[in-house]
């Protein structure tokens, strides 16, 4: 496929498939994931990794997120909080069986034995997957993960972070954050050995970009809190320290929960992103609308304002790991620029690559066309060089124009049109009209 006409009408059906979908429920909408099959020749082994005993983990994290707290934030009180274990695949590219053949049968030790010999790089990425916070777990990101696994002949970490509207903001942060400690501090009889953080990519799409991006933002905020760039805390009874990754990267990371940023209205026509959230036109259930309502199903709009919640309204991103991050022409593209643009100007190295005419997250659903090759291959190219970083490696943002080989070089300090300030009273004044969500439709009008 590489006409442009060919392309726009690849997306124009993608967009009418998708806003087609009937009203489901959101138990309908976490069910819809459960049996995806593995495809292709690549290991997929299932892994629990324990929650720390002997951790002020919660509470140095809770005091992180109360430190950002500046505009009167609805959060879940610390003391209904706990750390739990968190469910993951590890997946590789299998390369010593032949690729025709399914998975052979084996225990889960035996697999991940037989997993790690078939990994060629020294590198692990964490992939947080997407699904606007309330869907997915690691099967739905199976396109995303085999692609990164194939692309960087390394293992890929896929986590099953707690989904809401059961477990809101911070829940997944938190998960998320224990992860990191545990891959780092691994448990004495658990399958994998401690790993270096300067071999860890943290990477995600859609939702799980933002996770990514939100874990940076707290180990930043801890960092400020203790007045050190090695930050610590107690984890299984030993003082550990919280480092950064090697490289944090982002495939179309949702970063305005608001939706009110001019790209949202100004992109329409390409992407498939709904004019109304899609949890405000469920059918109800049980688990939607929450009781009491509130307006989102991942967190309260109070607390859009937050950088755990909308990274893109952090103001500090110095010390921050490398950014690789890919859009598209699409309707968050405002919320992406801006924080490119602000990790540009504060000296962090970033990578930035905009597709033009591409849709949300089209590496993950538009498989054929020439850009999603070209963006696994940049992905991939990027993991593997900030776990080996070159002595010169500098900021770079490029828009690929349709039909994938045409290429403008720009300056990714300027590629955010909206200020910091300006960013976010579009995003306040549209906290305003987003009300708690009873059950009934809800107009922007």
């Amino acid at each position: 496929m590489s006409t442009v006409e060919e392309q726009q009408n690849a997306v124009r059906k993608l967009q009418q498939a998708w806003r087609a979908r009937p009203p489901r429920t959101m138990r309908d909408y976490q069910a819809a994931f459960s049996d995806i099959p593995v495809r292709g020749s690549f290991w997929v082994c299932p892994d629990r990794l324990k929650a720390p005993t002997d951790s002020n983990l919660l509470d140095v994290f809770s005091k992180a997120v109360e430190h950002e707290c500046k505009h009167g934030e609805q959060l879940p009180s610390r003391h209904d909080m706990s750390l739990h274990d968190v469910s993951l695949e590890w997946i590789a590219q299998r390369t010593s069986t032949p690729s025709s053949e399914a998975q052979p049968a084996s225990s889960v030790s035996e697999t991940f034995a037989r997993l790690m010999a078939d990994v060629r790089q020294p590198m692990t990425i964490v992939y947080l997957h997407g699904g606007a916070f309330f869907v997915g777990n690691p099967k739905y990101a199976r396109t995303m993960t085999t692609a990164l696994a194939g692309f960087t002949q390394a293992r890929v970490a896929s986590v099953a972070y707690r989904l809401a509207p059961q477990y809101p903001f911070p829940y997944a942060v938190l998960d998320i954050l224990m992860v990191w400690l545990r891959l780092l501090y691994p448990k004495q009889h658990g399958m994998h050995h401690a790993v270096s953080p300067k071999s860890v990519i943290l990477a995600g799409d859609s939702a799980g970009g933002n996770l990514a991006l939100a874990v940076i933002q707290a180990i930043l905020t801890l960092r400020r809190l203790q007045k050190t760039n090695e930050p610590m805390l107690r984890f299984d009874g030993r003082d550990v320290e919280v480092p950064m990754p090697a490289g944090v990267t982002a495939l179309s990371p949702f970063l305005d929960m608001s939706e009110g940023l001019p790209s949202y209205t100004a992109n329409r026509h390409i992407d498939f992103l709904a004019d109304i959230p899609v949890a405000l036109t469920m059918r109800s259930d049980d688990l939607w609308p929450t009781r009491p309502p509130r307006g989102d199903p991942y967190t309260d709009p109070s607390t859009w304002l937050h950088p755990f919640v909308t990274p893109a309204l952090a103001e500090h991103w110095e010390g921050a790991p490398p950014l690789w991050m890919a859009c598209g022409q699409e309707r968050l593209s405002d919320s992406q620029k801006l924080l490119v643009a602000r990790c540009a100007q504060q000296g962090v190295t970033v990578l930035f690559s905009e597709y033009r005419g591409m849709p949300h997250c089209f590496a993950g659903r538009l498989h054929k066309l020439p850009q999603t090759r070209r963006c696994y291959e940049t992905w991939a190219k990027a993991c593997l060089r900030f776990c080996d970083p070159p002595s010169t490696l500098k900021s770079f943002a490029e828009v690929i124009e349709m039909p994938g080989n045409a290429v403008k070089v720009v300056d990714p300090t300027a590629v955010s049109s909206l200020s910091l300030e300006e960013a976010g009273e579009l995003i306040r004044i549209a906290c305003k009209w987003r009300k708690p969500w009873t059950g009934s439709v809800i107009s922007r009008l």
